[in-house]
């Protein structure tokens, strides 16, 4: 039988490791979400919730507001379903509970970041009514594994096109720096 709850810290541990099986990229340690609790703006409303299956927690959402732009009725979610307890209604329940402790705070905007290659969860809050308002793309690149042999030569054959290349430092007093950059 599926129960939800509010979380306690002594949850932060499972909510810990879920989070960081399914976003290794982006870990979360029991010690920053209790950082999160004891640094947080007494105006931000947060809470997570967690949904147990088989007497353990296999789910957990929350729900907060940003600090350096809040609105009282602006809320960003970050959940997270074991893989093994995905498609069994879980999230959806989650989700459904999440609402009804928002309803009071009569949410205007409710925001959700997703990695691209997350079909499941796209589809998930497509389901819910979300729909994409912007999309950020992280590239990466290994310097440690860089070949720059075919791009000998490169810099001087555009400087004498005239362009010039400055580091972050250089361009420090400059107003357009970040247009540029």
């Amino acid at each position: 039988m599926l129960e939800i709850r509010a979380a306690t810290p002594d949850d932060y541990s499972r909510i810990s490791e879920i989070n960081n099986l399914i976003s290794p990229e982006r870990p979360l340690s029991v010690a920053e979400l209790l950082e999160e609790n004891q640094t947080r703006d007494p105006k931000i409303k947060e809470q997570y919730f967690v949904a147990l299956l088989e007497n353990q927690i296999q789910a957990y959402l929350m729900f907060t507001q940003h600090q350096d732009h809040y609105h009282p009725q602006h809320f960003w979610l970050r959940a997270g379903v074991h893989p093994d307890f995905r498609r069994q209604g879980i999230g959806s329940a989650l989700f459904a509970r999440v609402m009804q402790e928002l309803e009071p705070f009569k949410p205007e905007l409710l925001q959700v970041g997703v990695r691209e290659d997350r079909d499941y969860s796209i589809q998930f809050l497509e389901r819910h009514g979300f729909n994409e308002e912007w999309r950020r793309l992280n590239l990466v690149l290994n310097v440690m594994d860089f070949d720059a042999t075919p791009f000998a030569g490169l810099i001087e054959k555009l400087e004498v096109q005239g362009f010039s290349f400055k580091t972050i430092d250089q361009l420090h007093d400059d107003p357009d720096r970040d247009q540029k950059l």
